[in-house]
């Protein structure tokens, strides 16, 4: 949903000593500041679309991890595959599936992890795992994560 907001009220300015300002009438003060309380009034309502779409689309969620305890890979190897979600395929369009994110809170040694997050499918049924792993050749690693998603 595109939302969209056109500004109706213009003004035009007054010269010095050639228009005589008033309250009423055409070019008066309140033709003119009762067309600015109306712009006002519009631009409420987009506003409300903005904080309504806001609040009902997608939000980003922390998900409960199997895992809660310290991860710790050897230099040069992996950890895992941790079982992160498990949801129905059919509840989503064609071609989408559901993105995560991985945050790794490090505790010691070395800083330099990949992850890979790995989707399996069988029948409806998707199966999510990550995997950790550890490109320094000579310190091990440990660490906490979290996942993260959107939800609607």
């Amino acid at each position: 949903m595109a939302i969209t907001y056109t500004p109706l009220f213009t003004h035009e300015d007054w010269i010095d000593n050639v228009d005589r300002v008033q309250a009423g009438g055409p070019n008066g003060f309140n033709i003119r500041f009762n067309g600015i309380s109306e712009e006002f009034g519009k631009l409420s309502t987009v506003v409300e679309s903005i904080s309504s779409a806001i609040a009902n689309g997608p939000r980003l969620v922390n998900l409960p991890v199997e895992n809660d305890e310290l991860v710790q890979v050897p230099a040069n190897g992996a950890a895992g595959p941790f079982k992160i979600d498990e949801y129905d395929r059919t509840l989503l369009p064609p071609n989408i599936d559901r993105v995560y994110f991985a945050t790794i809170f490090h505790r010691a040694g070395s800083t330099n992890i990949r992850h890979c997050i790995l989707y399996r499918q069988e029948s409806n049924r998707v199966t999510v795992n990550i995997q950790f792993f550890n490109h320094d050749a000579t310190t091990t690693s440990q660490f906490f994560f979290r996942i993260m998603t959107f939800t609607l």
